[in-house]
């Protein structure tokens, strides 16, 4: 993992918020890099691991402020004629869709992450909003700017995937594989054990670091995806792991 930083638990604003917004305390999840380099592309002949099997679905709140008693007051009933809707697409077009009755595209598809979360990476504030004059043509910021800061916007994501990729998805495993697949069993599931316990997300990564260069393998992983998705605490960590593993493309 060579290159790459890994994101520690800090008191920090944490890169996400769930659902719920009666509670301020947002949750914690990040992200992970686990594979740089695949050691034998050539094993892996499942046409199930494909980034057509995981999908962020994205949807963006919009909001324009208003000053009340010279503070400022955001609010989607605030928007105007030009501006886009309170709830629009990743594309910032009109979602009829929100966070709340936000559909599946077909019974095909199950959610991996049971909540929305609200992405936390880039210039934003504590609360995941980014600010600007207006909605077109602006630059955005993370923090409140008097006379710069008149409409602002956070990102919700979601991650779902094809209904049966984590129990069929398991590449097949060349001949030229010696190590006993019991054994290989075994130790991916002391790994798996040892990463559960693990508090750091710098520890987990180092497991699972040592662990793919010893056995020159990563098709256990593929067993376990989903819970690898969420087994960081941090979502970025999360959303690399996918991308290095060609299942995803995030942006």
């Amino acid at each position: 993992m060579e290159n790459d930083e890994i994101i520690e638990e800090s008191n920090a604003a944490p890169p996400w918020t769930v659902l719920d917004s009666k509670s301020k305390k947002p949750n914690k999840f990040e992200s992970i890099k686990i594979i740089r380099e695949q050691k034998n592309p050539e094993s892996i002949t499942s046409e199930q691991i494909t980034k057509n099997n995981y999908a962020y679905d994205i949807l963006y709140e919009n909001q324009r402020g208003l000053f009340v008693f010279g503070l400022p007051k955001f609010s989607s009933k605030a928007l105007n004629q030009i501006d886009p809707h309170t709830w629009t697409d990743k594309n910032q077009k009109y979602s009829p869709m929100d966070i709340h009755n936000y559909q599946l595209p077909d019974p095909t598809w199950e959610w991996v992450h049971k909540e929305w979360m609200i992405d936390m990476s880039g210039d934003i504030d504590e609360e995941g909003w980014e600010y600007a004059l207006n909605f077109h043509n602006s630059s955005w910021h993370g923090c409140y700017q008097p006379f710069r800061s008149f409409v602002r916007r956070r990102r919700w994501i979601r991650l779902r995937c094809k209904k049966g990729v984590k129990d069929n998805s398991t590449p097949s495993i060349p001949a030229r594989s010696h190590v006993n697949s019991d054994a290989k069993t075994d130790d991916f599931e002391e790994l798996w054990q040892n990463v559960k316990t693990s508090r750091l997300d710098r520890e987990k990564l180092k497991l699972i670091d040592d662990y793919i260069n010893d056995h020159n393998d990563i098709n256990n992983f593929y067993d376990r995806l989903n819970d690898l998705v969420n087994i960081f605490d941090h979502q970025e960590n999360s959303k690399k792991f996918l991308e290095e593993i060609d299942i995803i493309t995030f942006r």
